[in-house]
């Protein structure tokens, strides 16, 4: 298959941003619920943490844990929603939370499969990593779009990239690559803003916390928390064009196959 039947990267962007947009209240209604665990894990520490930093330690460790599976739930309903044909689609998508578990067992499974495929092929060098990366990225679409499970959605997600890799990875490359400018370009504003309030460089201190501290004190860990709630919000904002990229990437691979 020619690789000129692939969109280009820029067109490809453009559209998913435009969707974004253009649908962006009913994204944010599934995205904004990765700010749960920053939420509840900020709380327990002007909560808990004065009282007893051990437990809202442990609680900030189980919350972390739960949220390493709550995301999946997050990413499942995400990927429903780019491929969404109608409002009336995405509205049933948004309402009925339960559409984010039907999949969920599966989706921790190609995850699972793909992080030790990936995690094999960079034993040996960096490349052959990068290279399964590639192969499989649209196994967690194929998931949702197919039900198409375990093995056989790596296996399906190979024959679409096959013979197209290099395009592929570009296109991948660009639309990562946007997302993250996305990301840095709102820090950036965040932090502006912020600094009218608090001063400049209070945010950045913030944002760069490290282990660094000599105590861990209730201080640190409001610190911490309150880090973490700032750096995850604009992947709550932004990580909807990423899948809208992969999703129409994975379409035009589906097509043109």
């Amino acid at each position: 298959m020619a690789t000129t039947s692939l969109l280009s990267a820029r067109l490809l962007i453009s559209d998913s941003w435009h969707h974004y947009v253009k649908h962006w209240n009913y994204m944010m209604e599934v995205s904004l619920w990765l700010l749960l665990f920053p939420l509840l894990s900020l709380l327990v520490a002007f909560t808990v943490a004065p009282f007893s930093l051990d437990i809202a330690t442990i609680l900030f460790v189980v919350f972390a844990l739960v949220d390493a599976l709550f995301t999946t739930w997050v990413m499942v309903r995400l990927i429903r929603l780019c491929f969404a044909q109608n409002p009336a689609e995405e509205g049933r998508i948004v309402t009925n939370l339960h559409l984010g578990w039907e999949l969920f067992v599966p989706m921790i499974w190609v995850h699972i499969l793909t992080l030790f495929a990936v995690l094999g092929g960079s034993v040996l060098l960096f490349f052959p990593g990068l290279w399964l990366g590639v192969l499989f990225a649209f196994a967690p679409l194929l998931v949702v779009d197919s039900n198409v499970r375990g093995i056989k959605a790596l296996a399906a997600s190979a024959e679409l990239v096959k013979g197209r890799w290099w395009p592929t990875f570009w296109r991948i490359l660009a639309g990562g690559f946007f997302f993250l400018l996305l990301i840095i370009v709102s820090l950036w504003a965040l932090s502006l803003f912020i600094g009218l309030f608090t001063g400049a460089g209070a945010i950045q201190s913030l944002l760069n916390l490290s282990v660094e501290q000599t105590a861990y004190t209730v201080e640190s860990f409001r610190m911490e928390t309150i880090s973490i709630l700032l750096n995850r919000l604009p992947e709550a904002l932004f990580l909807p064009v990423f899948y809208l990229f992969l999703t129409k990437l994975y379409r035009i691979l589906k097509v043109t196959r």
